[in-house]
């Protein structure tokens, strides 16, 4: 293999992996960033995060000494912000939303995680997943389930 072809063949290897790489970097800078504000969050409602998740675009974290989950997503450029106090909580749910398709299947539609607090006050409701928002759901489910057996060991 003589020079040239060497240098071509570095030259277009470099043509692929640069832009990846300043992808990936760039996006495991802003997640830093989200997370590193979601703690900052939780400071100011005075909780310390002590365990947290991400996907897509929201956020998990819970104070487990206050029982005090945080809940953050973004849709659309809107931020919904919800703070959930567990020693108010009566019970909590997973609640899976399915739609029929044309073709007689179904498919998911939304994924909430719902925390009841009795005494005709209104439940919180984290949506997980909305099929309107996010073209596919990818592990939502499995976290909407891990945060519901946290809510209940901690109710």
């Amino acid at each position: 293999m003589d020079t040239s072809s060497l240098l071509i063949g570095l030259g277009v290897t470099q043509l692929f992996v640069i832009p990846i790489y300043l992808y990936t970097r760039n996006k495991k800078k802003k997640e830093n960033m989200a997370l590193e504000q979601f703690v900052a969050t939780g400071l100011k409602y005075g909780i310390e995060i002590t365990e947290l998740d991400s996907w897509q675009n929201s956020i998990i974290g819970i104070d487990s000494l206050k029982k005090k989950i945080l809940f953050l997503r973004t849709v659309n450029d809107y931020e919904d912000e919800t703070l959930v106090d567990l020693n108010q909580v009566k019970k909590c749910e997973l609640i899976k939303v399915e739609r029929n398709l044309e073709d007689g299947n179904s498919t998911v539609a939304r994924i909430n995680l719902v925390f009841h607090l009795g005494n005709n006050k209104p439940d919180y409701s984290l949506e997980f997943y909305n099929s309107e928002n996010t073209m596919m759901i990818v592990s939502e489910l499995q976290m909407a389930e891990k945060w519901c057996n946290i809510a209940i060991e901690l109710i």
